[in-house]
């Protein structure tokens, strides 16, 4: 749709230049003009938020959710593009995972504090994923906080059945940035 209007704008605006910019002024053309600027800005301030929904779909399609006892915001970390916040690891041993940031597609420090108490997760934790309520409300895209050590990203990238889910899922770029 985006293309089309695109298109077409410009389209209007190029055969209505003439009026626009000659001897003559056309208001229908001028006005024209302005909704094709305000169609680009509309167009550049949501691509952010629809780039990070179809990574959630992506992640949602590759991988399976799984019940996470909690989700925790880091206290004293400030994050400048989401919110930091940590896991309650899948193993009663294991404790609270490292830090992520979690991201709402929508607005970057929206939190939603249900999320304490019990939430789906989907992906794999070295790489990041998607959290949400019960129920499916509140997504969020989590990405790793912190770049992961370079015996780490080897072990991860040898491993490459879970580096081919990771690709397929979106996500693997968080580990193998800087290592090719």
């Amino acid at each position: 749709m985006w293309p089309v209007l695109t298109v077409g704008s410009l389209a209007m605006v190029g055969m209505k230049s003439q009026d626009t910019y000659g001897s003559k002024q056309n208001p229908v053309a001028t006005l024209w003009v302005l909704a094709f600027l305000v169609l680009l800005f509309f167009v550049g301030a949501s691509y952010g938020s629809l780039r990070r929904l179809h990574k959630i779909r992506k992640v949602l399609r590759s991988y399976r959710w799984e019940y996470r006892e909690g989700v925790r915001r880091t206290q004293g970390a400030k994050e400048a593009m989401g919110v930091a916040v940590q896991l309650r690891s899948a193993d009663d041993d294991a404790g609270w995972t490292r830090g992520m940031v979690a991201r709402n597609p929508l607005k970057w420090n929206r939190w939603t504090p249900e999320l304490e108490h019990g939430a789906w997760f989907a992906g794999d934790l070295p790489f990041g994923g998607v959290i949400a309520l019960p129920g499916g409300n509140a997504l969020m895209l989590l990405s790793i906080r912190y770049r992961l050590s370079m015996e780490q990203r080897v072990d991860l990238a040898r491993d490459r059945d879970r580096m081919a889910l990771a690709k397929t899922g979106g996500i693997s770029g968080n580990v193998s940035d800087g290592y090719r």
